[in-house]
């Protein structure tokens, strides 16, 4: 059978799952592998230029953050704010990068460690905007989406979001493959290999190491905006270096 074809049907299935799975902690479980499935993926495009991030789970949480606050502070839709959440932790990354991305291996991940710990304590003390250790409660729900007389969908249900959720990782599957087997996947990996050599050879490495950064993290973020309506509370301790780490485990 064409791989096309098996692809597109595991994809059918996926969608299908709500339509037989009525029980609401399998639904839950299902949306959580998800999750954590979006943000392995995500780490690992990051893993592919020969770095490792503990630090992962900080990202999510700034996307999980800035969805909270745009909802409940601007009153922003979620449908704007989710993509504005992964956008927040891509531009974060940018900046975290450009500082650290020279620095390779175990440098590197300490480096990552201590950022997610600076970010972590910023939410914890700045409770104005965060909320401190007690974190934010009633972040609103997914805004429904509806044509009137025809057709609403509400994601309030746990089968709903699940299929929202795996529209996030479709789209993360797909980016990240059509990355890693393209150009930048082959210099992604010749970075990882020898990066003095592909230096030597015109490529401006730190230029992709900080698209592959950036790349992951908007992922992470989108998770996190996922994150802070499904849940609808969310606190520093919910984006740990326990987190990270599980991560790349």
């Amino acid at each position: 059978m064409n791989t096309r074809i098996k692809y597109l049907l595991l994809v059918i299935f996926l969608f299908i799952i709500p339509l037989f799975v009525k029980d609401q902690f399998y639904l839950h479980l299902f949306t959580m592998t998800l999750f954590n499935s979006i943000l392995a993926l995500s780490l690992s495009l990051i893993m592919t230029t020969g770095q490792l991030s503990i630090g992962h789970a900080a990202f999510m949480g700034t996307g999980a953050y800035t969805v909270a606050i745009l909802t409940m502070r601007l009153n922003l839709s979620f449908w704007i704010a989710l993509p504005l959440a992964g956008v927040m932790a891509a531009a974060l990354a940018i900046l975290i990068g450009r500082l650290t991305l020279r620095i390779k291996g175990a440098y590197f991940a300490i480096i990552t460690f201590a950022f997610g710990e600076i970010v972590r304590q910023i939410w914890v003390n700045w409770v104005s905007l965060f909320g401190g250790v007690n974190g934010i409660i009633n972040i609103p729900q997914v805004d429904p989406i509806s044509i009137p007389g025809l057709f609403r969908m509400d994601f309030n249900a746990k089968g709903n979001f699940y299929l929202l959720t795996l529209v996030v990782a479709i789209l993360a599957v797909w980016v990240m493959h059509r990355m890693r087997s393209s150009q930048f996947g082959r210099i992604f990996h010749s970075i990882s290999e020898a990066d003095q050599l592909t230096e030597c050879l015109g490529v401006n490495i730190m230029n992709y190491k900080i698209l592959a950064f950036a790349t992951g993290c908007f992922f992470a973020g989108l998770v996190g905006g996922l994150f802070s309506p499904y849940f609808r509370y969310i606190n520093p301790s919910s984006f740990t270096f326990v987190q990270s780490v599980e991560f790349i485990i």
